[in-house]
Formats: C-alpha cells, sequence, structure tokens
C-alpha cells in the first residue's frame, strides 16, 4: 500500500496516516480503514546538570610594612659640644666683621643667613640655629682671621632640611663665599670632607690661632632612632683662596 507522510504546522514530529484494508468475516476486503499512528515519544534525555559556580577563595591582602620614617621627619640632633676649655671664652666678644650670609657650590647653598651662637654653661652644647641659619660660634675666630672658624648648621630640624642638609656630598674644589656685614665677600675652597664620631671630633677644628680655615660641621652617619640622634658629624674644612 502507497504511504503518505505530512507535517503539521507546530509539530516537532510529523503523523504517519496509514490506509489499512479491513477483511470482513465473508473474506471480502473491498472495505478500508483510516488508522493514524502516533509517534513514539522520544525518550527522556538526562536532565542538564545545573552549573554550580565555583567559589573562588578570597585572596588576603599583604600587609603593608610600616614605614620606618626617614630622619628628615624626625627631630634633628644636638650639634658637636665644644672642647674642653672653650667656655674660657665666653666673655671674649668678637671685634671687627662679622660673618652674615653663606653660599657653597654644588650642594644649593645660595646666601644662607649665618647668626652667631655661642654655648650652653650647663653641658657646652652649643646653641642651636634654626633650620634656615648657620650659627658662627662667636667665642671662636671670625671668617677670615687665623685659627678654625666653626660654623655649624643642622642636616635638618623639626622636620625641615637644614642649610648644611647635603654637606656630605659636597665636592672637595667646591667654592664657598662667606658675606660679611661690611658687604665684603671672602671665597674659600672645600679641601676635605670627613666623617667623625660625635665624641671624636679633633680639637684642631677649634684651633684659636695659626692657618686660617673655615670648619663646616652638621649631623652625619647613622642614625640612632633610640636616641632620635645621628651617631657621627661631617665636618668639610675649607681654606682661602
Amino acid at each position: 500500500m502507497a504511504v503518505a507522510a505530512t507535517a503539521c504546522s507546530g509539530d516537532t514530529v510529523p503523523r504517519t496516516t496509514e490506509r489499512v484494508m479491513s477483511v470482513d468475516g465473508n473474506g471480502n476486503g473491498d472495505t478500508t480503514a483510516m488508522a493514524t499512528a502516533e509517534p513514539a515519544p522520544e525518550p527522556p534525555g538526562e536532565p542538564t546538570p545545573a552549573v554550580v559556580p565555583t567559589a573562588v577563595p578570597a585572596i588576603a591582602a599583604e600587609p603593608k610594612p610600616t614605614p620606618t620614617p626617614h630622619p628628615i621627619a624626625l627631630a634633628d640632633t644636638e650639634l658637636p659640644r665644644a672642647p674642653i676649655g672653650f667656655d674660657s671664652l665666653f666673655d671674649t666678644a668678637p671685634s671687627g666683621r662679622q660673618p652674615v650670609s653663606i653660599a657653597i657650590e654644588n650642594i644649593n647653598v645660595s646666601d644662607a643667613a649665618i647668626i652667631p651662637v655661642g654655648v650652653n654653661p650647663d653641658d657646652l652644647s652649643f646653641e642651636v640655629p634654626p633650620a634656615d641659619q648657620v650659627g658662627w660660634y662667636e667665642f671662636g675666630p671670625t671668617p677670615g682671621e687665623a685659627g678654625s672658624a666653626v660654623l655649624a648648621a643642622h642636616i635638618a630640624f623639626n622636620g625641615v632640611d637644614g642649610v648644611f642638609r647635603y654637606l656630605e656630598n659636597v665636592e672637595i674644589g667646591a667654592v664657598v663665599v662667606i658675606g660679611f656685614d661690611d658687604e665684603t665677600n671672602q671665597r674659600y675652597r672645600i679641601d676635605e670632607v670627613t666623617e667623625y664620631v660625635k665624641e671624636a671630633l679633633p680639637e684642631s677644628l677649634w684651633a684659636r690661632d695659626g692657618k686660617e680655615q673655615l670648619a663646616l660641621i652638621t649631623c652625619g652617619g647613622a642614625f640612632n632612632y633610640q636616641r632620635n640622634s645621628y651617631e657621627s658629624n661631617t665636618v668639610a674644612i675649607a681654606v682661602p683662596i
């Protein structure tokens, strides 16, 4: 028998129609009937497993190290103490012209103010100049006179860079210009730069006679955080030119 196939709009599986010969009890085959065969249902597929997102473990942020404060951010140190016998000059008043400014090549010191300072009688520590000034120890020689004229400044004070912040980096041969209150200048040349332990500063730095020189002093070396102080002093010696 012929087989015809049709598909209905919207059906996903076509239905199949067969023509079937019906045979009566007498064996006659002139009677036909239509039988519609329903398609076998699709076997149920395996259920799609639910996708469960994998939890990404949180990465703990590494703790930031506590920064060690730079010495510049801390209160500065005491300046060097005067040698024994320096207090004998307390009553000596300076005479003649006095230094009022200083400039130093290659460490960006330009016309920084110089002020006269003394010594504290109780412990012979030098009086502390402000960060933006240089202290000239007025009970010693004046620049331009015989002996060693001492000029000291902080590397830093109360978190502010001092005038001698970069004294340790000054080059040999750099020119130092001292200005005086009579509007004259005296030129010097850096001859040596040395680091001394604070307790080992040579007394020649305070020589009251002999060869003329400038002794430029600041703090230097390692910083002792327990004492809030530098361990050493940087000393630059300048000679007249």
